[in-house]
């Protein structure tokens, strides 16, 4: 059993932000969070080499307008095939578990999707001059096996 954990503010982890992430980091304190900036968020991170399934762990915060965004759904792929789903209508986790056949042959990396379908710009809500397209917040995120 190990664990694999990527601190979303720590830079000295190995993982990439790839694309679709906010080249910010937010949030008052030690919990700190980097928004999703586009339907679609990547997330690079090497494999485990351990042979067991893997589960991943996230924890998002959903970008929710009351009355016009009252949920965010995030999907998560793993190399293409889905490993986690949730509906986020406040900030939560979402569990999932990264399907054997992504797993088998071992790839050395493993290409994180984030799937964001009702990502919303805050100022085409007119909830203030915000341009960017804000889905989730990710706090954390653990592979463990």
């Amino acid at each position: 059993m190990g664990e694999f954990a990527l601190a979303v503010a720590d830079q000295a982890m190995s993982f990439c932000f790839k694309s679709g992430w906010d080249e910010s980091v937010e949030g008052p304190g030690p919990v700190k969070h980097r928004w999703s900036i586009d339907n679609t968020a990547l997330i690079v991170v090497p494999t485990p080499i351990a042979m067991a399934p893997i589960t991943i762990t996230l924890s998002a915060i959903p970008y929710v307008v009351p009355g016009q965004v009252d949920a965010q759904s995030l999907w998560v792929f793993a190399n293409g095939a889905a490993a986690a789903f949730g509906r986020l209508s406040n900030p939560g986790p979402v569990v999932g578990q990264i399907p054997e056949s992504v797993l088998n042959p071992r790839p050395s990396e493993l290409t994180l999707s984030f799937v964001v379908p009702e990502a919303a710009t805050p100022a085409r809500l007119g909830e203030g001059q915000d341009q960017r397209l804000l889905g989730v917040a990710l706090q954390s995120l653990v592979l463990t096996w």
